[in-house]
């Protein structure tokens, strides 16, 4: 705990000095090669060095996302249907082979009436909410894991609920796991955007649902619709990192930020002298989230068929998302030398070193957001290390402690700040406390079954 202060005392104060003064985090030449990134390092990043942290994130970014025979490398990994079987989330909906061999099939995470009292990881995480697009389109979504945690799932088959019950409480995600979760948005087939990632995908056609929801209409098959990647959570598992590497990335014109922090006492930013401005930096140039005759970051509190043909519908209120917290952190004290008034500028470095290097116009207009981690996974005070049946406190993690993604946890910035929020080891749908429930697609599979 003192070290994690003391380093955020150091990060602050340099965050505070004279921008003229550039952090380095360089993306190295050799992720932009002919023949793409190599496969990242399982390697620990060093303990109080954020910006290993983020190259980690941003290689891991560049080479799923690498074009393998015409289509991103992370489409060629197993969704979580293909390797739990039906998800009781979204219904039969996982990857299906087509002409081409694979095309990706979508839902919104539509809550079952049965799930009224625990909807943490239906629909957006935490929030029971589906969103749309300021065309009226809802957002989709969809997991990934990389065949390092495939193959540890049906090794150890606990794609079975029994086996996965039984687990030990100690066992956690071998070194090299990676999940994904991905956001797409419909996008003009004659016409895509040429600074995004682009794929073809099936989604199901939704019809008005009892109070003001949505429902698969499960009486027409899936459509054939065009869309496009708008965020990316990457969730990597390192040597000395079992709690996992938490990065997300945004598409650069998906949401707004606001000015400064929230002027809410419930935002948790205590500090007096970090910025506190609920205004949104709004460009006036247009978002895929935002429009300024909407409400801010409101949940919908019923969502009604505008126009059914074209599938898109209408939330009242209208939601404009935009990130409460500009920064992505907010210090834990209340002294001056802790204040955070910028985004840490490793993040700003990596960032900016990465797209001036891609060639490639559609992956030049994602950015990392941040990442979180437990700063000290292993401490030898058993308190406070990584283990079974824990929550996670703020000055235990590294990175962003305030990172949310405008895409996947739109409604829940303020209330579940940061991915440790939901993601701990206590008890989860069916399964006692673990470690591996810090990965909640075995708490999905448990409540499933």
């Amino acid at each position: 705990m003192r070290f994690q202060m003391a380093m955020l005392i150091v990060v602050s104060l340099l965050i505070s000095a004279s921008l003229a003064v550039a952090e380095e985090c360089p993306a190295a030449p050799g992720w932009f090669s002919a023949g793409g990134a190599p496969v990242p390092s399982n390697s620990e990043p060093s303990r109080g060095n954020d910006c290993e942290f983020y190259q980690r994130a941003w290689q891991t970014f560049l080479y799923v996302t690498d074009n393998i025979d015409g289509t991103p490398r992370l489409l060629s990994y197993k969704t979580y249907s293909e390797v739990f079987g039906t998800d009781p989330k979204v219904g039969s909906l996982g990857a299906v082979a087509n002409a081409k061999g694979r095309m990706l099939e979508l839902a919104p995470r539509l809550m079952k009436a049965a799930q009224t009292t625990d909807a943490e990881d239906v629909l957006q995480a935490g929030s029971n909410a589906i969103l749309l697009d300021t065309s009226g389109r809802p957002i989709f979504y969809n997991i990934f894991m990389n065949p390092t945690f495939v193959d540890f799932v049906q090794t150890k088959g606990y794609n079975q609920l029994a086996k996965l019950q039984a687990a030990p409480a100690t066992e956690e995600l071998p070194v090299g796991a990676v999940e994904f979760k991905a956001a797409w948005q419909i996008v003009d087939d004659a016409n895509p955007p040429k600074d995004r990632i682009v794929v073809q995908a099936q989604v199901p056609w939704l019809i008005a649902a009892d109070h003001g929801k949505l429902k698969v209409d499960k009486s027409r098959p899936s459509r054939t619709v065009t869309v496009s990647l708008i965020g990316l959570h990457v969730v990597i598992r390192t040597e000395g990192h079992p709690e996992m590497i938490w990065a997300t990335f945004e598409y650069d014109r998906n949401a707004p930020s606001a000015k400064g922090n929230p002027t809410t006492p419930n935002a948790g930013c205590v500090n007096q002298f970090e910025p506190k401005d609920d205004a949104i930096a709004n460009d006036a140039s247009p978002y895929l989230l935002f429009s300024s005759d909407g409400a801010v970051n409101q949940k919908p509190q019923s969502l009604l068929v505008k126009d059914d043909p074209k599938q898109i519908f209408e939330a009242q209120p209208k939601t404009a998302i935009a990130r409460s917290f500009p920064f992505s952190a907010c210090s834990p004290g209340r002294a001056q030398p802790l204040a955070i008034t910028e985004i840490d500028g490793a993040i700003v470095a990596v960032n900016e070193s990465a797209k001036s290097q891609l060639a490639d116009p559609a992956r030049k207009s994602y950015s990392l957001i941040g990442a979180v981690w437990l700063d000290e996974p292993r401490n030898p005070n058993d308190k406070y290390g990584f283990k079974e049946d824990r929550s996670f406190e703020d000055f235990e993690l590294g990175g962003e402690n305030r990172l949310s993604s405008a895409s996947m946890e739109s409604f829940t910035q303020i209330g579940s700040p940061n991915c440790f929020t939901c993601h701990d080891t206590s008890s989860k749908g069916n399964l006692d406390p673990k470690r591996l429930s810090v990965s909640h697609i075995f708490r999905r599979f448990s409540l499933g079954h």
